[in-house]
């Protein structure tokens, strides 16, 4: 199913909020409008994830790592990247015990 635009996202919630004849706004029409809305929502999300590159898990996640700092250990470090994120190509980086920044490649 072909995603629709803002535009007509917006244009289709109008008719449907305008439309005051006694069961003009179905159950089948608002549904598949709430249905488009995701969609959309849905594939723009994913299109802002492609376009993700390099996650700093010190800077997302400041109080998550040892003794509640910005420090961690690769093993720590990765379960703080979101799923949708974790790509082959995606760079992690983090401060590390010693205070050193540590950058890994998925």
């Amino acid at each position: 199913m072909a995603t629709q635009s803002y535009e007509q996202l917006i244009s289709g919630a109008n008719k449907i909020r305008q439309n005051e004849l006694p069961e003009s706004n179905t159950a089948a029409l608002v549904g598949e409008q709430l249905l488009q809305m995701v969609n959309k929502q849905q594939e723009e999300s994913r299109e802002r994830v492609k376009g993700i590159t390099e996650y700093n898990v010190s800077v997302h996640h400041p109080t998550s790592g040892t003794d509640g700092t910005n420090r961690y250990t690769l093993e720590t470090a990765i379960v703080q990247v979101p799923p949708e994120l974790r790509n082959i190509g995606l760079k992690v980086s983090f401060i590390n015990s010693a205070g050193k920044v540590e950058t890994w490649e998925f």
